[in-house]
């Protein structure tokens, strides 16, 4: 397993900074674990789009589309903060 940076790539129309909380590489696997303190579909959304933006930065081009074959989004939402 090999921690990877959790800042989102920027794209052209977005200038705000945006972070994951959890980012890592296992073998060709992309694994991104995201914390909510609530359950919106909203977040839910922005969190696929953090998922996919790290994917799209990873492969360029369809040359490269073997190098990576999964990515895993794990979303802990609503949880209880105390």
């Amino acid at each position: 397993m090999q921690i990877i940076s959790n800042v989102v790539p920027k794209d052209k129309k977005k200038i705000v900074s945006q972070k994951c909380v959890f980012v890592c590489q296992i073998d060709d696997t992309l694994v991104t674990i995201e914390m909510n303190n609530n359950s919106s579909i909203d977040v839910f959304h922005r969190n696929m789009d953090y998922i996919n933006k790290q994917f799209n930065a990873l492969v360029k081009d369809s040359k490269s589309y073997h190098k990576y074959r999964q990515s895993i989004l794990i979303n802990f939402n609503n949880f209880a903060s105390r």
